[in-house]
């Protein structure tokens, strides 16, 4: 069953979850910012975002493990603490040196005589590796060589969640360092003309969605989530500016008499304008996702009927069983009668 209502979680924080490949775009050049009718701004995110290089092949390239990605909120949805030993933008980070030991009593000793040891990029964490004759990891392996890898591959992955608020908004990646306008008011990108000419827009979408990632979405209706699989290449010697407007419909799940989990649906409109780069009017390329929210909230309740409704259908489908087949005998019986009728008429009577 559907059930229709106003929608009064509009104070919520919205989570947008998504995972976009960029295959032509290096990951230094990859940065996403917010903004929303309210006048927030979130410039150049860094939590919760995830970002892999990619090789000329389309493949990801760094197989590691991401220990120091900042976290805007906890497991349990409380304000994540950051610790600034863990933080790559504190003064007091303290990277781990991935020293991979033969044995238990090797690995034990290390710790003693090195616990206290900081390798905080990639040639400190080699240098350690050195130091303790072990065999160097592979570079993609490493989370402080990042920075070098994103240095020699051409394109880049960026998943991750950020979290908006139930306004009017859009999240993006465009060409340069977004700040807020004058007096607070708009947002700006400082670029330059050869920054916006190497700014590749081509983009696979691998995952775009709304609402916790762990609440299973049950509606019949519509694509699931329509923005994945979508692929936008840019044409050679031109720029692209795309732009995905999204309706978002808040829409609540019940199943039974359990608890209502809230998620979200969305339709897409989908706009894009390419240009010569040659051409002097060039404009500024970059992709949008222009969302909206809908004040109206939908609740999807899936809950099995009674057994009594299953007893009442059966007795209705009887009942109707009877009357249709005492209708057809009423008929069959005076087609038969009639037919009697008009045979005793055609038959002479004769006399003895």
């Amino acid at each position: 069953a559907e059930y229709m209502g106003i929608d009064s979680g509009v104070a919520d924080l919205v989570p947008i979850n998504f995972d976009i490949t960029f295959p032509s775009l290096p990951c230094k050049s990859v940065s996403l910012d917010v903004m929303d009718a309210s006048g927030e701004q979130q410039n150049a995110v860094s939590s919760d975002m995830y970002k892999n290089p990619v090789d000329g092949d389309g493949n990801l390239v760094f197989k590691g493990y991401y220990n120091y990605v900042p976290h805007r909120y906890d497991e349990h949805g409380r304000p994540a603490k950051v610790d600034p030993k863990s933080d790559p933008t504190s003064p007091l980070f303290c990277g781990k040196c991935y020293i991979k030991t033969r044995t238990v009593k090797e690995e034990l000793e290390i710790k003693i005589k090195h616990g206290s040891d900081c390798c905080n990029n990639c040639d400190q964490v080699m240098q350690v590796y050195d130091k303790h004759m072990i065999p160097r990891p592979p570079k993609y392996e490493v989370e402080q060589c990042l920075n070098e890898l994103f240095m020699i591959n051409p394109g880049c992955n960026i998943n991750g969640t950020v979290y908006v608020q139930k306004v009017k908004g859009n999240i993006h990646f465009a060409p340069g360092i977004a700040v807020e306008g004058a007096l607070g008011a708009g947002h700006i990108h400082l670029t330059s003309p050869d920054m916006a000419t190497r700014y590749n827009s081509s983009h696979y979408i691998n995952h775009f969605s709304f609402g916790h990632k762990d609440i299973h979405r049950f509606s019949r209706r519509g694509v699931e989530f329509p923005l994945d699989g979508i692929k936008f290449n840019v044409k050679e010697n031109h720029g692209a500016l795309v732009k995905y407007y999204i309706k978002v419909v808040p829409t609540d799940y019940q199943i039974g008499s359990g608890p209502i989990e809230n998620s979200y649906e969305f339709a897409v409109t989908e706009y894009h304008s390419e240009y010569l780069l040659a051409d002097p009017r060039i404009s500024s390329p970059g992709i949008f996702f222009v969302f909206e929210f809908h004040p109206i909230k939908v609740l999807h309740k899936f809950q099995r009927s009674p057994i009594t409704h299953l007893l009442v259908k059966l007795c209705c489908l009887i009942g109707g069983l009877f009357v249709v087949s005492g209708m057809i005998d009423a008929i069959a019986y005076g087609l038969i009668k009639l037919k009697h009728k008009v045979i005793d008429k055609q038959t002479p009577i004769t006399s003895t």
